[in-house]
């Protein structure tokens, strides 16, 4: 009882770390982040291009009003690297989505209800050690099937996404574009905020009514700052567009990691398991050796 109690308590051990893994809020949380993540980065693209879109109207009716249209330039380049990036994107979306949201699932199912199997027959070993030991073998091996699908799903979208590499996708690898894109609007703004600034306080002096010329230049200048203030936000949300995707793919990536290493130790503790009981209750086994031995 002690030899089949170790080999039985080995197995339910590596059996407890896969399912931790598997369950949700491991594997398939993680993966459900990953999803998530993913699905949400056209909705980010289009409010970044709204709100592009929104700027740029505003400062076409101030377009008398020095740097305007280079704050347009800048904006017109963030629009077309904006609409660069989500064409990219949606070229890879679909095969990045079949991968996470078809194979990782069915895989995590099978290993489930797998393990469900080999639970049951855990319990078996004492009654039937042989035949219980034979049958988690076979059940190893589909889990096996599973995780070799599990580790080519990694190297799919290590494929996909070609991280690393000069050929990754634009939507991937546009901080080459951006980084100067961003540069230059904080250069015109903080040209501008200085220009403004001083025709603001001269407006401030010499206003003394709505309708002199003054006062109507101040409230354009306060307008067009408020304005040239909100250029920044759409640039930001696209600079920081791929940093959640790449956190949540790095999640993923260590999550099959896991998975392998879970594998490797459940695999390596059948097989001394089933060694050790070949070697006690082999041919020369007496049936009635744990009726007997009392």
């Amino acid at each position: 009882e002690n030899i089949v109690g170790g080999v039985a308590g080995k197995i339910r051990s590596a059996v407890d770390a896969f399912k931790k893994i598997i369950c949700k809020g491991c594997l398939e949380g993680i993966v459900q982040n990953f999803v998530d993540v993913l699905v949400d980065i056209p909705r980010l693209l289009r409010n970044s291009q709204q709100a592009i879109g929104d700027v740029q109207r505003k400062l076409a009716e101030f377009s008398e009003v020095p740097f305007t249209g280079r704050v347009q330039s800048v904006l017109q380049r963030a629009k077309s690297l904006a609409d660069a990036v989500q064409a990219d994107f949606l070229d890879v979306l679909k095969d990045i989505n079949d991968v996470i949201t078809i194979d990782l699932p069915y895989t995590a199912d099978v290993i489930k209800d797998t393990f469900e199997f080999v639970s049951n027959l855990i319990d078996r070993l004492f009654k039937s050690p042989l035949q219980s030991i034979s049958e988690i073998s076979k059940a190893q091996k589909k889990i096996k099937g599973a995780v070799a699908i599990i580790l080519s799903t990694k190297e799919k979208l290590k494929g996909i996404l070609k991280l690393g590499d000069s050929k990754a996708p634009l939507w991937l690898n546009f901080q080459k574009e951006w980084k100067p894109l961003w540069k230059d609007a904080v250069s015109v703004f903080d040209e501008a905020k200085a220009f403004l600034a001083d025709r603001l306080a001269k407006a401030k002096t010499l206003a003394t009514n709505i309708f002199d010329r003054e006062s109507q230049e101040l409230f354009v200048a306060q307008t067009v700052e408020k304005v040239f203030a909100d250029v920044f936000h759409p640039l930001e949300a696209l600079g920081n567009l791929t940093a959640p995707f790449l956190n949540a793919y790095n999640l993923v990536v260590d999550a099959i990691v896991s998975v392998k290493d879970a594998y490797t130790q459940f695999k390596d503790f059948i097989a001394d398991g089933k060694s050790l009981l070949l070697g006690v209750f082999g041919p020369k086994f007496d049936a009635k050796f744990l009726k007997t031995r009392r």
